[in-house]
């Protein structure tokens, strides 16, 4: 979104900023809610992303990250119920991905997860 601010002598300045927003990947913009064939009246969700760092010696599919903060990623609606979080469970049969975020971390996550960080500032380049 950009908006005029206003300066001490005229107004052509712009400043753009950003707001949560439903992204067609699609179309490769925005969705505002009137330009959805479906899903009108569905807003963006916010979730709480919850960051557990994997310890070496890593799993030997692993290992080529060995020396980097690696961390498994969850996100939750309620995070009053993840205090004291010690443990995590991973599905066997659910295919995980590991990117690096703009912070220099790498994250194991699904794949979904992973693109929808990206066009949250998680990684270096938007929404790759």
């Amino acid at each position: 979104m950009t908006r005029l601010c206003a300066g001490s002598s005229s107004l052509s300045r712009t400043e753009g900023r950003k707001r949560y927003t439903i992204f067609s990947l699609r179309d490769n913009q925005p969705s505002m809610d009137h330009d959805r064939a479906s899903g009108e009246g569905v807003g963006p969700q916010e979730y709480t992303l919850i960051k557990m760092k994997a310890l070496e010696p890593f799993p030997e599919k692993l290992r080529p990250l060995s020396g980097r903060p690696v961390y498994l990623v969850a996100a939750t609606l309620r995070p009053e119920t993840m205090y004291g979080q010690t443990n995590c469970w991973v599905r066997p049969d659910m295919k995980y991905v590991a990117f690096p975020t703009a912070k220099g971390e790498v994250f194991l996550c699904s794949k979904r997860a992973a693109r929808n960080m990206a066009f949250q500032g998680f990684t270096q380049e938007f929404g790759k």
